[in-house]
């Protein structure tokens, strides 16, 4: 099949953990920025998704740079794990 098999794991699970940040990051950053009112919480974050409002972009950009941060972070650890593992590191 392929030279690397971990590759397609490795995505996937890169993948759910950086939607998992996403959502955390998200409510984490609305909770500060809205002093833990969630009166709001859908509406801002379907203003995040739509474009609209100072306020829920800066949401959305804090919850998506959260969540590469964390994306790449996992892949570099399976990475290093895989090599740890074959003995190349």
């Amino acid at each position: 099949m392929t030279k690397f098999p971990f590759v397609k794991r490795t995505l996937l699970v890169a993948l759910g953990i950086a939607v998992a940040a996403y959502f955390l990051a998200w409510i984490a950053a609305y909770a500060v920025i809205m002093a833990f009112d969630f009166s709001h919480v859908r509406q801002y974050f379907i203003l995040a998704w739509t474009g609209g409002g100072e306020l829920p972009s800066f949401i959305q950009l804090v919850a998506v740079l959260t969540s590469l941060v964390v994306a790449c972070g996992a892949i570099m650890l399976s990475i290093f794990k895989w090599h740890k593992s074959k003995g190349t590191c």
